[in-house]
C-alpha cells in the first residue's frame, strides 16, 4: 500500500519530503521508516508510520494547535518522534474542547503537560485562549508560533504568562528543545 503523494511534509530517511494529502487524518500523520526509505524500498502497510527502533515512550502529552495541516502533520511528527504523546488540534475551538477536559473534569479528565499553539487560527487565538484561561490553576505551560511575530505580539505573549514564543519559520530542534527545558526532561 503505497501512502498518498501531495502536499504533506514529511520525514524519509531523515529528510522532509512532500507527499500527498491524505483523504483522512490518520493517513496524513503516517511517516515512512528510516531503514525502508533509505534502501529505496517503497513503503508498505506494515512500515508506515515505525521505524526499526520506535522512539521510547514518555507519559508527557502535548496539545497542539495547528490550522495548517502540513505544518500540524510535521510537529506532530516531530513530537512523536521524540517520544511525546501528542493532541492535535485544527483550530481554537478544538483546542479549547481539549483544554476544558484538563481545567474543568467531568467524565472525561484528559492530561496536557505542555500547549505549543498558532496564535492565528480559526475559532480563537493562542494569545486569547491563553488570555481567557492562563490565569485557572492547573493551565500547562504554553508555547506560542506565529507568522506574524512583531514587539507587540511578543511583549503581549510575555505579559500573558507564554513560556516562550517562536516566530515562523522556526527551528524545530529548537522548539523541541524549549519544550524539553520547560519540562525538564
Amino acid at each position: 500500500m503505497q501512502a498518498p503523494q501531495h502536499g504533506l511534509k514529511k520525514m524519509w530517511g531523515g529528510q522532509i519530503m512532500v507527499l500527498k494529502a491524505a483523504k483522512d487524518h490518520e493517513s496524513a500523520l503516517r511517516c515512512f521508516g528510516k531503514n525502508q526509505a533509505s534502501a529505496g524500498n517503497p513503503p508498505t502497510s506494515h512500515n508506515i508510520g515505525r521505524s526499526q527502533k520506535d522512539p521510547p515512550k514518555n507519559t508527557y502529552r502535548i496539545l497542539l494547535a495547528e490550522d495548517d495541516s502540513e505544518l500540524r502533520a510535521l510537529l506532530t511528527h516531530s513530537f512523536q518522534r521524540d517520544g511525546f504523546q501528542v493532541v492535535a488540534c485544527p483550530d481554537g475551538w478544538d483546542l479549547i474542547e481539549h483544554l476544558e477536559h484538563q481545567l474543568f473534569p467531568g467524565d472525561m479528565p484528559e492530561h496536557i503537560d505542555i500547549i505549543v499553539s498558532d496564535i492565528r487560527m480559526p475559532g480563537a487565538t493562542g494569545i486569547e485562549v491563553l488570555r481567557d484561561l492562563g490565569d485557572i490553576e492547573d493551565f500547562p505551560p504554553m508555547i506560542l508560533i506565529t507568522a506574524f511575530g512583531n514587539d507587540k505580539t511578543h511583549w503581549l505573549a510575555g505579559k500573558l504568562g507564554a513560556a516562550a514564543i517562536f516566530d515562523k519559520p522556526f527551528d524545530i530542534d529548537a522548539l523541541l528543545a524549549k519544550v524539553h527545558e520547560i519540562l525538564n526532561v
